[in-house]
């Protein structure tokens, strides 16, 4: 409504020198009182019109909601020569933790200072996440290299229980999670001027931070966990259709995220929008 404000502020502060002033107090005050009568009939109309393209708006948003029937996402790693370097930290870690408590044979270790541990770590295979909707159904699942790998998943969008299916049978449930239930500590930051379009939405950055509690058995503190998005309000889903979230981020839907751990900088998990039907 600040526009409309401002619209009868201008429209006073131009026809105010028009106002007879040689009439006294009353009489000026006689025609301002009618002069704000007659812009006050105006504001019907205005809030019809307001209302009108509030309405199409809406409507428009929603028409473009209902023709979505797919998603897919790229999915990968993006491994800076800093996260190189973060890997090695982490690797090491473990190992001395390994080594202190003793858990294993010397021989052991020859082994596994020959397995390519940081290879796997720095390269890993790109995949596409696909996300099918049919009515308030969504299912999720993975290819790599145009094959499925993975689970088939079937996601509640309300109670955001994720239900693991057969993909030959996908009437079969062998096993469900409450994401919900897991729960967890998160903060949001939005930052509405920061800005990108992505497939044709408009999108705003938003940052959300989970708290991790440090963690006495792993030999490294990790920091918190990071989830830096583009979001849309365009796309009526939740955040947990496409990301295993702890909690319900429903106002917003991402169609580009970069996750990492606050201490692993330069590894950063990260989907990207591809292509909507």
């Amino acid at each position: 409504m600040e526009s409309v404000f401002r619209y009868f502020k201008t429209d006073i502060l131009q026809n105010i020198s028009k106002i007879d002033t040689k009439g006294g107090r009353e009489l000026v005050g006689v025609q301002l009182l009618n002069f704000t009568r007659k812009k006050m009939k105006n504001l019907p109309i205005i809030f019809l019109i307001l209302t009108l393209a509030s309405s199409v708006s809406m409507e428009m948003i929603r028409e473009k909601e209902n023709k979505i029937s797919k998603l897919v996402f790229r999915h990968y790693m993006e491994v800076t020569e800093e996260g190189k370097k973060s890997n090695e930290m982490f690797l090491e870690s473990i190992i001395d933790e390994i080594r202190n408590e003793n858990l294993y044979d010397s021989a052991r270790f020859e082994i596994l200072d020959q397995y390519p541990i940081l290879e796997v770590l720095n390269v890993i295979p790109e995949t596409e996440i696909h996300i099918e909707l049919n009515q308030d159904t969504i299912w999720r699942f993975t290819l790599e290299y145009g094959k499925m790998i993975g689970d088939l998943f079937r996601i509640d969008r309300k109670e955001g229980i994720k239900y693991h299916h057969g993909r030959i049978d996908k009437s079969k449930v062998y096993h469900q999670v409450n994401l919900f239930e897991l729960g967890g500590d998160f903060s949001i930051e939005e930052y509405p001027d920061d800005r990108k379009e992505l497939l044709g939405y408009n999108c705003f950055k938003i940052v959300i931070r989970k708290k991790n509690q440090d963690e006495e058995d792993f030999p490294m503190d990790l920091g918190d966990t990071l989830y830096e998005m583009y979001v849309t309000k365009e796309i009526d889903l939740p955040v947990h259709a496409l990301l295993d979230i702890t909690k319900n981020f429903s106002d917003f839907f991402p169609l580009e995220v970069k996750i990492w751990e606050e201490n692993m900088k330069g590894n950063h998990e990260v989907y990207v929008i591809k292509e909507i039907n």
